[in-house]
């Protein structure tokens, strides 16, 4: 899901400012955390012990942007 708003204003003839804020809310991604579930490292020393843990996240994902730009027209 991805909602958000904006505004387009137009400063003179040939220049407009641009400025917007959205907000994405998903399921969190499983790209890296499944490429973890084979991991073993080999460079650490005897005494060390690794777990690598592959649980599901505490909370969705959200992720908030707020842009703003300018444009010339010709």
């Amino acid at each position: 899901l991805q909602y958000g708003a904006g505004i387009k204003y137009r400063v003179t003839p040939r220049f407009t400012m641009r400025m917007d804020w959205r907000e994405t809310w998903s399921r969190n991604p499983r790209i890296i955390r499944d490429s973890y579930e084979s991991f073993v490292p080999d460079t650490l020393p005897d005494d060390y012990e690794v777990l690598v843990l592959n649980g599901p996240p505490d909370s969705m994902f959200f992720q908030q942007r707020a842009t703003m730009g300018f444009a010339f027209t010709f």
